[in-house]
């Protein structure tokens, strides 16, 4: 594997985050907007779940690289990695929403967006601590996917140990190995309603291909059927098997770019390496200032008489200054408590 590989992981990773935004942005306040991505066009089925399949084939191929002896170490500071940066956002939205009903928003908040997000801050406290130790989505929709999130790579990574326990020849005999240990706990999950786990065991039989390949991804007749795959498993629509369609597609994207140094050289940009470092919280700030901040800004400037198409512009560039500002303090602020948790050792990136 090229060292540079995780450098344009991470620009993916950015570009799976921004289209969970701009998805997101235009959901809450230009629907209309949103007609590209409907069934019959051009857009439909890039959607913010083809990019939440991203992270999760990423999370398991990761998970695959970790090794036994620092098994409980990438337990922890996964957990950590993501109820840091939640806890620190969602005492600032506590304070907020405490803040909102002390001064009676809705008395004050523009006519046009009263009942569609008050709703929003009539929320217990017991919500919050839901969704900060337990990975939950109670308050902050968007964090639904967290504890997935967290507990796929583990048992990805559990199962990497049982399956190495059992010999590492290639050939045959252990795709058979990896259909047992993989491929069976995928199918249950798939079962059971549990089609995210699914996907991030696809993301481990993803890092068993790259490990194991001979040179047939680099063949163009290849190349071309995973585009055909990827192509018809992106428009699928939003079920579960449709969620798992996505995950083939994301795994066949994630080859393609893999065997091509075109596609990584124009992932390895400098817009890309300045921000794919916070793509995970650019994840988790983006709903929050949306619903806290820019809601406010889209009515003020509605209520002027701007022109509706001009305040889209200024608010989503306003939304994405605000969102990537505040992910570089709270990403900040998680590594040093991070650091002070595990002793002052040196942090290793943990995918997301």
């Amino acid at each position: 594997m090229k060292r540079n590989r995780v450098e344009w992981i991470e620009s993916l990773k950015l570009l799976a985050a921004l289209l969970v935004f701009t998805t997101h942005f235009l959901a809450e306040f230009e629907p209309d907007w949103l007609a590209p991505w409907r069934e019959g066009h051009i857009l439909y089925g890039v959607s913010g779940k083809l990019a939440v399949s991203l992270f999760f084939v990423m999370a398991g191929f990761f998970a695959m690289k970790v090794k036994k002896e620092n098994a409980w170490q990438y337990i922890a500071k996964r957990y950590f990695r993501f109820m840091i940066p939640v806890l620190l956002i969602e005492i600032v939205v506590f304070c907020m929403m405490a803040g909102f009903k002390l001064i009676e928003v809705d008395a004050w908040l523009p006519a046009n967006m009263t009942g569609k997000y008050i709703s929003a801050y009539h929320t217990e406290y017991r919500m919050f601590l839901w969704d900060i130790f337990l990975l939950d989505g109670r308050v902050i929709l968007t964090y639904w996917c967290n504890i997935m999130l967290f507990l796929g790579p583990v048992m990805v990574m559990l199962l990497h140990g049982l399956y190495e326990g059992k010999g590492t020849k290639r050939g045959k005999a252990s795709w058979i190995r990896a259909a047992i240990f993989f491929g069976i706990p995928a199918f249950i999950a798939l079962l059971m309603g549990y089609v995210w786990y699914s996907i991030c065991m696809i993301g481990a039989v993803l890092y068993l291909l790259v490990q194991d390949e001979r040179g047939a991804f680099k063949k163009w007749g290849i190349r071309i059927g995973l585009v055909a795959v990827l192509y018809f498993c992106i428009r699928t629509p939003e079920t579960n098997a449709g969620y798992l369609c996505k995950g083939v597609a994301s795994a066949c994207l994630l080859l393609l770019v893999f065997y091509s140094k075109t596609m990584q050289d124009m992932l390895e940009n400098r817009f890309c390496k300045a921000l794919s470092k916070y793509s995970f919280e650019i994840y988790l700030l983006h709903m929050p200032v949306n619903l806290m901040i820019i809601s406010f800004m889209f009515g003020f400037l509605e209520n002027m008489g701007i022109n509706r198409g001009v305040i889209l512009l200024i608010t989503y560039v306003l939304s994405i200054a605000l969102t990537v500002l505040f992910s570089i303090g709270i990403q900040s602020m998680s590594a040093k408590i991070l650091k002070v948790l595990f002793e002052g050792r040196e942090r290793k990136s943990i995918p997301v």
